[in-house]
Parts: C-alpha cells; structure tokens; sequence
C-alpha cells in the first residue's frame, strides 16, 4: 500500500497540470506586485516581484516568487525582452505547473535523493523512488524532492520524460 498514493497523487496532479496555460491566463490579473524590487531566491536579479493571494497558492511555486526563475539564462531573457507578466505566465503556466499544489500534498523529508541512484527503486524511510528508463523516455514514480530555501521537501510524482541514455 505504500507504493500506490504518491503515484497517484503525482499522477492526478500531473493531469489537472495540463489545464495550466488556461488557468494561467485567468489568474494573472490576480498577481499583486511589490513596490520596490526585491532580489529572487538567490540574492540576484533584483526586480518587483509578486505574489498571487493565498487562494490561488496552489498555481505558485514555494521557493520562488513571481516573475520566477531570473537565475535561469532563458527565462531572464524572456523577462528581458517580454516583461513580468509574460515571464510569469510562461513560469507558472508552462514551466512550473502546478507546484503549490505538489507542495502542498508533500511533506519535509531529511534530505536529496543520492545522485549515483539513477535507475530502479530507492528508498529511505517513508520517501522513495522509481525509475525505469525506456529508451530515450524516463519513468519516474514515488517522491520528488527538492531543496527549499531552509528545508527539504518530498512531492508526489508520477512522470514520463524525454531523457538521452
């Protein structure tokens, strides 16, 4: 029983993902910008960012405010050439779909999957992780952690991507 719930949670969340770029599009007028600029997650890139209200948290991500990722050359660009309102549709409607919600169904954990894993299953206390590679697509099923600002947190997933062996 403890292999099925975060796959199909992952699963669940994965789908609703696809609604996204539409949701986005209605949620933009909703974002309330600072002020003053404020720099992102990494002491960088300083510019106005902003939030969307507490109902709508579920569309964010949890370690990155609006207009998103600036520490990526690709996105900082786009926010350089289209502005924060294009950057943001594009990071929370395409690039980081629906991680308030795979943040909420999560849960701390102690720390990152070990990078020499890189196939089959691994696990550590109540946290683990399948993968199969199936030519150039990747399953991955279980828990997906990531490193927050002062913690580690576990999300459910349930994925196929396109990964070169």
């Amino acid at each position: 029983m403890k292999y099925l719930p975060a796959p199909f949670t992952g699963l669940l969340i994965t789908l609703a993902s696809l609604l996204c770029p539409v949701l986005m599009l209605l949620a933009l007028p909703f974002i309330r910008w600072d002020l003053v600029p404020s720099p992102g997650r990494y002491g960088d890139n300083p510019v106005i960012r902003g939030s969307l209200p507490g109902w709508l948290s579920w569309l964010e991500t949890p370690d990155e405010r609006l207009p998103g990722g600036l520490y990526e050359d690709a996105h900082r660009a786009l926010y350089e050439r289209y502005g924060k309102w294009v950057a943001s549709y594009v990071w929370l409607g395409w690039r980081n779909r629906l991680h308030g919600l795979a943040y909420a169904c999560g849960h701390e954990t102690s720390g990152y999957k070990p990078d020499s894993e890189t196939t089959g299953l691994w696990e550590r206390g109540d946290v683990w992780q399948y993968v199969k590679q199936l030519g150039p697509l990747r399953f991955v099923a279980g828990w997906q952690i990531y490193c927050l600002t002062d913690r580690y947190w576990a999300v459910p997933v349930c994925s196929i991507k396109s990964r070169p062996q």
